[in-house]
């Protein structure tokens, strides 16, 4: 040990530094690279390959999805088949999953690469060229070697941007490349314009690299977990692990039921219990429940959490401490399916790249709460990750924001917590995987399409289980069968239909016959927010005609949620239903009905709600 340095022991850890900046230490792997050294700890693994002209270094877990059984040092010869940098280099890297490092050395320079996500981060000075994948690490070498000691901004930043809790550092961000020796970064990343595919498409283009990953992990021949709640991203990653159930085993964190507990969280952990308890029955799976609020205090785990960015969960880390059940074992993460839903804010238009709309949402994720500091951090992010660059390849801004903020910046950092006692991965973590699911046509993705179809095609009875709902699909079932009676007990015998003088012009609704009149129900189990669902009417005899438009939707509790506009006028869907509007239509005059929902909503409930039905007189 340095007299001088106290160095922290956190695991999977590495440094970067230059070659005249030596460690007295025996508790790292070390291997030099161009003007560098590599100071890698003795639980991740360092690979080293040597060419003519270059030297290559890989650290952690690296596999391409196009071949499981492509071993590392071939990977890395078809990669140097490609000018460094060039679309073909790009595009062949942009197949890689794991949790990476690559180092390349190329004359006097050294490029660093990693893996789609950050699940192996590295952290960057302003000024000088010390590197590490922890912020902590790097501040205590910068005070060393450097006599700079940056100021601790805050206790934790939860991953926010490329921040860290010190002044002058910053989290690297996958989609660029580092140049160590120049200390300079490019954004790589993504190589081709956005261009809206179909869901069936980007599924048949990417399920085969999706089956590989899994074929990858379980080559590590470690026993799998898998983090499993009442959502859909969990249900994926076990209907892709369905053949290999022998080697899975699950488990579910929640709080201790309370029932004077009315919170968010607590009815989420609640539904979750439920749901997971129903699957885990129904299909025999090797699972554990345990409650996060009942762990005891773990006083060495304190001591290395207060070095970590994030403060995720200490109590699940505690866990991990004191059950051997999840040491050495590799835990299959489910997050990044989250870019193939439909990310939006409420109120924000997705396409637009009015940086101050998304302030509001961002918020909720940074350290600071004040409006004005998060937005000059934002633009100093946007800037110094060229995020124009990305922009102008026609990607969704908050989509960007949601990739490199969110997965490589928190995401990346709560992985860290559990690196004493397990390995992370993901089925997704690769550039091909993760741009063409933002890549599927945006309503696709709010209705879940990738994520039904894939559990359709590979473990279809996963759909029988609710999704975060206390109920089931047979219960579903058995109240659509009472509701289907009682419409047949209330069924009235209609007039015939008489010839309609109207016409009827819309996308949005199916129009069948109603008791006096033509109902308009939504044609798709959908209703989104800020979407108008418009009906054209237009009298098409030769005589003013007489109409009423009526609704049915009577629940109080309902009130400014559904609106319904005639013309001009604007009313709340449940007032309307207390009134007759009656309308008279000049020949040849066209009158528009819009619905508009406040809250996205695919309940068939409020499809229901939101018919009307049109009456001639």
């Amino acid at each position: 040990m340095n007299n001088h340095l106290q160095l922290i022991r956190f695991s999977k850890q590495y440094i970067i530094l230059p070659n005249d900046k030596k460690l007295l230490e025996d508790n790292y792997v070390i291997n030099s690279i161009g003007m560098f050294n590599v100071y890698s700890s003795k639980d991740l693994a360092a690979t080293v390959l040597n060419y003519e002209n270059q030297k290559v270094i890989i650290l952690g877990i690296l596999f391409d999805t196009r071949d499981h059984n492509k071993a590392v040092k071939s990977i890395v010869n078809d990669l140097l088949n490609f000018e460094i940098d060039s679309n073909q280099f790009l595009t062949e890297m942009s197949y890689y999953n794991g949790r990476y490092v690559i180092l390349i050395e190329s004359g006097q320079e050294v490029y660093f690469y990693n893996d789609a996500t950050s699940f192996l981060s590295m952290y960057y000075h302003k000024n000088y060229p010390v590197y590490s994948s922890h912020s902590a690490q790097l501040n205590i070498l910068l005070k060393h070697f450097y006599d700079c000691e940056e100021i601790r901004l805050f206790h934790k930043t939860k991953g926010f941007l490329d921040l860290s809790k010190y002044e002058n550092i910053f989290k690297f961000n996958s989609n660029l490349r580092f140049k160590l020796l120049s200390h300079q970064m490019k954004r790589i990343y993504p190589v081709n314009n956005y261009i809206k595919k179909d869901v069936i498409d980007v599924y048949s283009e990417v399920i085969k690299n999706m089956e590989s990953s899994v074929e990858a992990i379980l080559q590590l021949n470690s026993k799998i977990l898998i983090s499993l709640t009442g959502g859909y991203d969990s249900r994926l990653s076990l209907a892709l692990m369905k053949k290999h159930m022998n080697n899975v085993s699950f488990f579910t964190y929640i709080k201790n039921d309370n029932p004077n507990d009315n919170s968010r969280s607590q009815k989420i952990y609640t539904i979750d219990k439920k749901v997971t308890k129903n699957i885990v029955n129904q299909l025999n799976l090797n699972h554990r429940f345990f409650y996060i609020d009942q762990k005891q205090s773990v006083r060495t785990v304190e001591d290395i959490y207060e070095e970590y960015e994030s403060n995720h969960a200490i109590q699940l880390i505690q866990e991990y401490h004191l059950d051997e059940f999840y040491h050495n074992k590799v835990h299959v993460k489910s997050t990044l399916y989250e870019l193939a839903k439909g990310i939006s804010i409420k109120g924000v238009d997705n396409e637009s790249l009015k940086v101050d709309e998304y302030l509001s949402s961002l918020i909720r994720w940074s350290p600071n709460s004040d409006e004005l500091w998060v937005k000059n951090k934002l633009y100093e992010f946007i800037e110094r990750c060229q995020i124009n660059d990305f922009i102008a390849l026609g990607y969704d801004f908050y989509d960007i924001l949601y990739l490199e903020s969110r997965l490589n910046g928190w995401h990346s950092t709560i992985i860290q917590e559990s690196d004493p006692y397990l390995e992370v991965l993901n089925i997704v973590n690769s550039r091909h995987i993760l741009f063409n699911f933002m890549q599927i046509d945006y309503k696709q993705r709010k209705e879940l399409q990738f994520h039904k179809h894939l559990i359709n095609q590979k473990w279809p009875l996963l759909e029988f289980f609710s999704v975060n709902e206390n109920t089931t699909l047979i219960s579903k079932v058995s109240q659509l069968k009472a509701q289907l009676a009682k419409l047949k007990s209330e069924k009235k015998e209609l007039h015939p239909p008489k010839k309609s003088k109207l016409s009827y012009q819309t996308t949005y609704f199916n129009r069948t016959q109603g008791d006096r009149g033509s109902l308009f129900l939504r044609n798709e189990q959908l209703l989104e927010e800020n979407q108008l669902y418009k009906l054209v009417i237009k009298n098409d005899s030769n005589q003013s005609l007489d109409i009423e438009i009526k609704t049915y939707y009577k629940n109080q509790k309902g009130k400014k949620r559904l609106y319904i506009t005639v013309n001009n006028d604007r009313y709340d869907i449940v007032d309307f239903s207390d009134y007759h509007f009656i309308y008279t239509l000049e020949s040849n005059e066209e009158m528009n009905i819009l619905i508009e929902i406040t809250k996205t909503t695919d309940k068939m409930s409020w499809i229901r709600a939101a018919m009307f039905e049109v009456i001639e007189y």
